[in-house]
């Protein structure tokens, strides 16, 4: 979806340099060009404007997700799911005290981007959500102590990443800078 933008961007800001090259360079013998040149640019981005606020956010969609969709229901982390055509969430970890649960968001907006921390106090269910990435490979959930846990995952092109949380009585995880 970046690339997407990046290029749509591109080709508008390239619209906007030829209009402006094409303005500097004629002579004012047609001034109805010039005019017909900024409403079509004007309109480029005013449909690219409709078609950005008609994807919901990541946070949206995540929402959307996890409110569909039963955790105790959660496709297998090991079962390589394929099908990223519609809303599903997988398990890709457990803590050994089983305190720590991470799920993969699965959207068609969004594909495997998106990522459920639950953390269980006294057997509720308390929601943290991440705007990562994920992909198959490693996933663990380690903790530290009586605050705090690791979490390691793999995202795209097998890149693990390792994220320190101090967690809190209200069932919220703040994340460590390193």
């Amino acid at each position: 979806m970046k690339q997407t933008r990046l290029h749509n961007g591109f080709l508008l800001l390239m619209t906007s340099i030829s209009t402006v090259a094409f303005i500097g360079c004629a002579t004012n013998t047609q001034p109805n060009n010039t005019a017909n040149l900024q409403t079509q640019t004007e309109q480029n981005t005013q449909t690219q404007t409709k078609q950005d606020e008609n994807i919901p956010s990541l946070q949206e969609v995540m929402d959307r997700v996890v409110s569909s969709q039963n955790l105790d229901n959660a496709l297998n982390y090991e079962a390589s799911i394929t099908n990223l055509t519609e809303d599903s969430i997988v398990l890709l970890c457990t803590s050994e005290s089983s305190k720590y649960e991470a799920y993969g968001i699965i959207s068609p907006e969004y594909g495997m981007n998106g990522i459920l921390l639950n953390y269980r106090i006294n057997g509720e269910n308390n929601y943290n959500y991440l705007e990562e990435s994920f992909s198959y490979g490693n996933a663990n959930l380690q903790e530290q102590g009586e605050n705090n846990v690791i979490f390691t995952f793999t995202q795209e092109n097998d890149i693990v990443r390792k994220l320190n949380f101090e967690t809190f009585d209200t069932g919220t995880m703040s994340l460590k800078e390193e």
